[in-house]
């Protein structure tokens, strides 16, 4: 069993990943299922569209996290229909203040 299936079974009911203190409050659970289910894109002109993968590299790097987005950055860092970008945040930028933020806000507005 993985650290996710693991985390659902003891906290979650066995379907979903809750949050813990101190943003738990303002947060939603993850759904395993969608952690496990590969998204498969038939429409053409949706697998046309540009797609943008940013690994955060901060404070979130040495947490269960860093191995399950590392293997992702892996496979889409320099394939083909893929932009690869890192950024020195949280997972969740918005947790870094607003110096993350604003980070966040100038990518979004880069990759339009």
């Amino acid at each position: 069993m993985g650290f996710l299936e693991q985390q659902a079974q003891e906290h979650g009911d066995g379907w979903h990943i809750p949050y813990f203190e101190p943003t738990a409050e303002r947060r939603t659970s993850v759904m395993l299922k969608m952690a496990r289910q590969p998204l498969a894109i038939g429409s053409p002109v949706a697998a046309s569209i540009p797609r943008t993968f940013v690994l955060f590299t901060g404070k979130s790097a040495d947490s269960w996290m860093t191995p399950i987005f590392g293997r992702i950055a892996a496979r889409v860092r320099g394939a083909r229909g893929w932009r690869y970008e890192e950024r020195p945040y949280h997972h969740y930028p918005v947790t870094d203040g607003p110096e993350g933020v604003q980070a966040i806000t100038e990518l979004l507005l880069d990759l339009t």
